[in-house]
């Protein structure tokens, strides 16, 4: 077919007669295509006809202007603009003509709706159609898949649409408060097609709704959480329970407190019975196992109590919420899921399914289950549907297989939900007309359209426009292996859920470093390390008091010893008045041999041997504890207590002499001491 036929050809030259009828081209009329033709009409040789003949096809060829094709309409007409659901305005046309002519044979099905320009209310904007950006029009470039393959439909059945054509928002639908088989009856009463993906189902069609062979699968499916791989091996398992965030709040939390621990120590040496302020490490070490539910710290002092109490808490808190939140990861995991393989499966064990109102897919779950218990949970808007199954409000989605498949490449959906089971019959959508065969028959409009959309699903045309949709809209997503427990995650603790016994154990943490600081550098802590110190002095030096006066008693039953004792006290004040610490160090083991050789060597002869006998335990426990508390002494190095430490050493001295001790045994004695 020509736009434009050339009358200067040759009506009867077989180049005019071969013309494919679906070029589009403009042949110009040339002066020189007449000459050639009449030369070639009287020539008698047909060997130079022939010559003649192909030199004016070739010429003709090569003069063959292109015209550049005229933009198809995007803007909607607006004298077919009606209101929704307007029931007393109808754009519908009397096409019994074009039908009679079918029926005549003067045309053929396929070709009966050439020449006619078809009214038709387009749902957009939606999946399958884009409007303009900023104008609602249809996009130049391209106004989607449904206006695509009406425009492949147009081409092949010779009909028009682009001017008559009119845009109805999907949201008005909704607002109208009518229910969507209402809205299909009410656009197929007022135009002669309503262009979308009607789904065909036996109600609609009992509403003298007629549906075309449709370009849309909308078999209906189910649509689920993907399930876990239970199979793979996951190293980082045991860190599932807590969030990256809580466990380095753990880590800092371990650290901060050894240090506090540590500073505790410094600032107080009877924090701890051990010398943890030599090593902060330790400290840190120690806070670390206090984590795992295992108390290594040994406090002394009120502030390292409270301090030791809150990081026992802490840890509690925190170890037994790891604990369960593992078990329920571990149970989660092997816990067996019930298989389902369909919808009647979903149905039968009463899985909760979500489906979208008013639509086709609603519309046949609920006829076909209408005397089960079935468990369908209706959403209004289409964005909520696959929603509502990652927030577990629905087990299920029962969507159209289509829709699905244009959904699934959503980078927020395809690495959490899966099409699961089989798919639940073969159901079709596309466009619709009124079904009418005698008052305006616009149910040859149906019947063209069928014949031309086979032909396109035959030769791979709407499966070419379907890739081609697919290819602009969506993006394949990634899935990394790190998806198959993403749903898990859910289930981990964040700093929201543990940020509480975290905030309690800074808060004690501050209040004992604040304490602690007050008490070193306050005049009152001050006063009362000089009382604690005094009150043991005064403790030490009644019982000298004591032992002096049980020295009176031994001297004056053995006055010779006693002489032999004070010799080996002058003797040892000498050489050992003041000793090194290596000294200290190098003299304790024969320290420990004398103490032995005392014991050994007592004299049951004596007055007081009964005595000494009954009690030598005691003795022997009160000088270890003297030895300790003037070792503590001996550090601190004040002078104001060197007079009272030499009274102690000569205390000590001649206890040892009483037990029976000579005078060469003893030196090594009191150098330890």
């Amino acid at each position: 077919r020509l736009k434009k036929r050339n009358d200067d050809l040759a009506p009867n030259h077989p180049f005019n007669s071969t013309l494919p009828t679906e070029y589009t081209s403009t042949i110009e009329p040339l002066p020189a295509l007449n000459r050639l033709s009449t030369m070639a009409s009287r020539t008698s040789s047909n060997s130079l006809r022939w010559k003649i003949s192909f030199f004016l096809v070739c010429f003709s060829l090569l003069h063959t202007v292109k015209t550049k094709e005229e933009p198809l309409n995007t803007i909607p007409n607006p004298n077919f603009v009606a209101e929704n659901f307007n029931s007393t305005v109808s754009f519908r046309q009397n096409i019994c003509q074009l039908h009679q002519k079918y029926m005549n044979g003067t045309t053929s099905l396929a070709r009966a709706l050439e020449g006619f320009s078809i009214r038709t209310a387009i749902i957009c904007p939606d999946r399958y159609c884009k409007l303009k950006d900023g104008a609602f029009e249809l996009d130049p470039n391209y106004p989607g898949l449904a206006p695509t393959i009406l425009d492949e439909l147009a081409k092949r059945a010779g009909f028009n649409w682009r001017d008559n054509f009119t845009l109805v928002d999907p949201t008005e639908i909704f607002e109208e408060g009518k229910k969507i088989n209402e809205f299909l009856l009410w656009q197929t009463l007022t135009y002669d097609m309503a262009v979308s993906w009607w789904t065909k189902i036996p109600k609609r069609l009992r509403m003298g709704i007629d549906f075309p062979e449709g370009w849309y699968d909308a078999s209906i499916i189910i649509v689920g959480k993907k399930i876990e791989s239970r199979s793979q091996l996951l190293f980082g398992t045991f860190l599932l329970p807590f969030h990256a965030g809580v466990w380095i709040m753990i880590l800092v939390t371990i650290v901060l407190s050894g240090t506090v621990y540590w500073i505790l120590d410094v600032l107080d040496r009877r924090s701890d019975k051990r010398r943890l302020h030599k090593d902060p490490i330790e400290n840190i070490f120690i806070t670390g196992v206090a984590f795992t539910t295992h108390f290594e710290f040994k406090p002394r002092t009120k502030i390292a109590w409270g301090f030791a109490l809150s990081v026992s808490f802490w840890s509690m808190i925190v170890a037994s919420a790891y604990t369960a939140n593992l078990a329920s990861f571990l149970v989660r995991q092997n816990t067996p899921y019930l298989q389902i393989d369909s919808v009647e499966d979903a149905v039968n064990n009463g899985k909760k399914i979500c489906v979208l109102e008013g639509t086709g897919v609603e519309q046949r779950l609920t006829s076909d289950f209408r005397d089960q218990d079935a468990n369908f949970i209706q959403k209004s808007i289409k964005s909520e549907i696959f929603q509502a199954v990652l927030d577990d409000e629905c087990e299920f989605a029962a969507v159209a297989k289509d829709y699905w498949e244009t959904h699934k490449q959503s980078l927020d959906l395809s690495c959490k939900l899966e099409w699961i089971g089989r798919q639940y019959k073969d159901i079709s959508a596309g466009f619709t007309t009124r079904h009418d065969s005698g008052r305006k028959c616009t149910s040859l409009i149906s019947d063209v359209i069928g014949i031309h959309m086979l032909d396109m699903m035959n030769d791979g045309t709407n499966e070419r426009l379907w890739t081609e949709n697919m290819r602009r809209y969506n993006q394949s997503a990634i899935c990394s292996d790190s998806t198959t427990v993403e749903s898990s995650k859910e289930l981990k603790l964040n700093l929201k859920n543990m940020g509480g016994i975290f905030i309690v154990h800074y808060t004690v943490m501050a209040i004992v470093c604040a304490i602690a600081l007050f008490s070193k550098y306050s005049g009152h802590n001050k006063t009362r390390n000089e009382r604690i110190q005094k009150e043991e002095r005064t403790t030490l030096l009644r019982q000298m008091q004591k032992e002096k006066e049980f020295r009176e008693l031994y001297a004056k039953a053995y006055p010779a010893r006693a002489q032999e004792n004070d010799h080996c006290i002058d003797e040892i004040r000498s050489n050992h008045s003041d000793l090194s610490s290596s000294s200290k160090a190098e003299l304790q083991p024969s320290f420990k041999i004398s103490l032995a050789s005392i014991g050994s060597n007592l004299d049951p002869e004596t007055v007081i041997a009964q005595e000494q006998t009954s009690t030598k335990n005691s003795i022997l426990s009160d000088v270890n504890e003297n030895i300790n508390k003037l070792r503590s002494e001996m550090r601190q190095s004040k002078v104001k207590q060197a007079k009272e430490n030499a009274e102690l050493r000569e205390y000590l001295t001649r206890r040892l002499r009483w037990m029976g001790s000579d005078c060469n045994t003893s030196e090594d004695t009191l150098g330890a001491l």
